[in-house]
């Protein structure tokens, strides 16, 4: 189990930690990979960034067709 800072659900759960102020660190909800890092102002942009990386993963995710995900909001 990981604590992330949020969980952005878009056609996919996006979820991620603040690491500062429009700097983000993508977290993958099932498997708890760190995924990267993005600079994002909005969530729109956080979003646009994190959407494609995270669907990428979702190719070689060992836990990608998990009903549950393993991750928690701080």
């Amino acid at each position: 189990m990981k604590k992330v800072s949020d969980i952005l659900y878009v056609p996919a759960p996006l979820s991620f930690i603040q690491i500062k102020r429009n700097v983000y660190e993508g977290v993958c909800p099932w498997c708890c990979n760190d995924l990267g890092k993005v600079k994002a102002t909005t969530y729109g942009e956080l979003v646009s960034k994190l959407f494609p990386i995270t669907a990428d993963h979702m190719g070689t995710c060992v836990n990608g067709y998990a009903t549950e995900m393993k991750v928690t909001i701080k």
